[in-house]
């Protein structure tokens, strides 16, 4: 079933993939980000996870594979870098 929004359809009946993706995921030391980090990395992805605290980052990285912490950066910090 192909439903009309704005100029796009959206076919409900095409599956996303969620494996043998790369994921970007920031705040993922922690929380919410890394619940989704620990998702992906099950379904064989490889995870990116980036956040602020490095020791907190290593840390939730060293528990799972597929998963590399880049430290310092984060969502919040490009945004207001405008400002």
């Amino acid at each position: 079933m192909n439903i009309p929004i704005g100029i796009f359809l959206i076919n409900f009946k095409k599956k996303m993939k969620t494996t043998g993706n790369v994921i970007l995921i920031t705040g993922g030391s922690s929380g919410i980000g890394l619940e989704t980090a620990k998702l992906f990395s099950q379904k064989g992805n490889q995870v990116i996870i980036t956040g602020r605290n490095a020791e907190r980052l290593e840390k939730a990285a060293a528990q799972l594979k597929n998963v590399t912490a880049i430290p310092g950066i984060s969502a919040g910090q490009k945004m207001l870098k405008g400002w």
